[in-house]
């Protein structure tokens, strides 16, 4: 393997670990709004607004 094949690869499992966390991180919101259009249909800027206060309640945020 050359030097520019294990750089490249180095790099793609950099940004790769990056996606995947980005991708962990909005995993509960999605359960969460999920969870929420369930149980009762309410329009989609009461739906929003109750995502960020429960987030807000679980001391949680979108970036980690």
């Amino acid at each position: 393997m050359k030097a520019d094949d294990a750089k490249e690869l180095r790099d793609l499992r950099k940004e790769n670990t990056r996606l995947k966390r980005i991708v962990a991180d909005q995993s509960p919101d999605i359960d969460m709004l999920k969870e929420l259009s369930r149980d009762a249909p309410i329009d989609q800027v009461r739906l929003v607004s109750a995502a960020k206060s429960d987030r807000r309640a679980w001391n949680t945020s979108r970036a980690r």
